[in-house]
């Protein structure tokens, strides 16, 4: 019995033992100790102006870091991530945390733990990893919501696009607005609950500088072609006084190896592969913020081929980027038009109305381009339609005198000034005045008086001409139906002769005949000829008839 008791107390002391070295249990929280968090995450690249953060993004994995070290560790490593907590976002773009150990957390998105993913991203824009460890970028918990309050500093930008935090104030955006990403961070009480709003959308920096810097080389390019271009028209119509070369264009005596007509051929053609190489990305499902980038590239485009048509008559048409120096057959004139139409036509109502300065094409400097391109297509109904649009919105007016178009780019005349640093050669040309006008409101009178003329509405077009002739105290014409063309020649001479597009419409008005055929005009010079040397070497390309 004794040995029973003994070996009992053993037993005893040896349970005892072992119970003081088991591992304690964490004692589990208590539910009030709990916070909730919701993470509404929004696709900014939906962004429309009814929408102004775009549409909530479903499926998004949502990311609470610790700290802004875990967040640099993760998206430098991220196959070994040290988030605390993630959660998915549902139909409502939502992620829920229902059980959250109080602290503060640091927001993040799945593509920001991905160091791969440089599209596609929440509104924070990762640019370095620093010696801190921490990695820091640009910032900004708003969309830009329309062109007329884009700030200067951000020059890449257009609605929908993120509006970055100047955080020095010193009106440029530079790494020195840099600050620790993610910026995001919601402190979580006991019991308490948080609602922050995340937005997600196109990358603001080097991806929209990249088009931008395309695009404005286009406009470049666009506004070297438009000198000779209208040059060449002045001279041709005999409303310049020319020297050198130029003087073949007023005798009309240039051919194919005149050096001028390369130069009014090929440099288009870089334009339009720049608009091509912008249109061609992504277009299936580009987001609304790059859709700007596109409707640019595509009314250049557009503007481009309606130069190249009027001067040419049949030319290639290219509609992807082109790497080489060869162009595809010759098309018909008719057949270029009907597709540019077709191609700018449907988006000229969703530009923006204005932009901060009028260099860039918007609304009213499309419908203006468009009613030129259905000009050419003799659809005269669809021309009073586009014109009627830009003289009814009231956004331009005529000057009090015609010269004061020519001295300041703000007036409410010009539509678009896409020629903003003239060459010394064009300024001479252009009698030294400081502001040349691609469009103003002024041709925008002239297309809609031709269109009334060519439906049979005199009495319309007589009272659109004398809006002209009344602000420059011209003698009114009086329109009849024999002579309404040839006033709408005398108009458009004593309006704008120099602005490159006076022989044309002598041409479409079939007068250029009977009014230049004694400066040397022969029926083959409504067109100019194909260079030589674009013949020689390409194989597609033919002769316009008579050179």
């Amino acid at each position: 019995m004794r040995y029973i008791v003994l070996l009992l107390l053993i037993i005893f002391i040896s349970c005892e033992r072992d119970k003081d070295i088991l591992p304690e249990e964490e004692p589990v929280p208590a539910a009030q100790n709990y916070g909730k968090l919701s993470v509404i995450v929004y696709d900014a690249t939906e962004w429309t102006p009814a929408q102004s953060k775009g549409k909530p993004a479903a499926g998004m994995t949502v990311y609470l870091f610790h700290s802004q070290s875990d967040f640099a560790a993760t998206w430098q490593h991220p196959d070994n991530p040290k988030y605390a907590f993630e959660a998915i976002t549902g139909s409502n773009g939502a992620a829920l945390f229902d059980s959250l150990p109080p602290g503060k957390y640091y927001i993040s998105t799945q593509d920001m733990v991905d160091a791969s993913n440089t599209f596609y991203f929440q509104s924070e824009f990762r640019k370095e990893l620093r010696n801190d460890g921490l990695v820091w970028g640009l910032s900004s918990d708003s969309l830009i919501q329309s062109t007329s309050v884009i700030s200067p500093q951000q020059p890449y930008a257009f609605p929908g696009t993120f509006a970055w935090k100047d955080l020095n104030a010193d009106g440029a955006i530079t790494n020195q607005d840099f600050q620790p990403l993610p910026q995001r961070n919601v402190v979580i009480q006991k019991q308490g609950s948080e609602t922050i709003q995340l937005l997600k959308g196109v990358q603001g920096d080097s991806y929209y500088q990249t088009l931008f810097q395309i695009v404005n080389g286009s406009y470049a390019t666009l506004s070297q072609i438009k000198e000779k271009q209208v040059m060449a028209d002045a001279y041709m119509s005999q409303n310049a006084l020319p020297a050198g070369q130029w003087a073949l264009f007023r005798n009309f005596t240039f051919n194919p190896s005149t050096s001028l007509i390369n130069d009014i051929w090929s440099e288009p053609w870089k334009a339009i592969n720049n608009c091509n190489y912008v249109i061609g990305i992504n277009q299936a499902n580009i987001p609304l913020p790059l859709q700007h980038y596109v409707w640019q590239s595509k009314l250049l485009r557009a503007a481009a081929y309606l130069g190249l048509v009027t001067t040419f008559g049949d030319v290639p048409l290219m509609t992807t980027y082109n790497s080489t120096d060869f162009y595809p057959p010759r098309q018909p004139a008719n057949d270029i038009i009907n597709y540019v139409v077709g191609d700018i036509a449907g988006f000229i109502n969703e530009m923006p109305e204005v932009f901060q300065h009028n260099g860039y094409l918007n609304r009213w400097s499309g419908l203006t381009i468009l009613a030129k391109l259905q000009l050419a297509q003799k659809d005269y109904a669809a021309v009073l339609q586009s014109t009627n649009a830009i003289i009814n919105s009231r956004r331009y007016e005529l000057t009090t005198s015609a010269n004061e178009v020519y001295q300041n780019t703000t007036n409410k005349e010009i539509i678009w000034n896409g020629m903003p640093e003239p060459t010394t050669a064009f300024k001479t040309y252009f009698q030294n005045r400081p502001v040349f006008p691609d469009l103003r409101y002024a041709e925008v009178l002239l297309l809609n008086a031709e269109a009334h003329i060519r439906l049979g509405n005199i009495n319309q077009a007589q009272a659109v001409l004398n809006q002209l002739q009344s602000r420059s105290s011209r003698t009114p014409v009086v329109l009849t139906s024999a002579n309404a063309l040839e006033q709408l020649n005398q108009v458009t001479q004593q309006e704008a002769p120099l602005e490159g597009y006076h022989f044309s419409s002598m041409v479409r008005w079939e007068l250029a005949g009977l009014l230049l055929s004694t400066q040397g005009y022969k029926a083959h010079n409504k067109l100019l000829p194909i260079p030589l040397n674009q013949v020689l070497i390409n194989p597609n390309m033919t002769q316009n008839p008579g050179y």
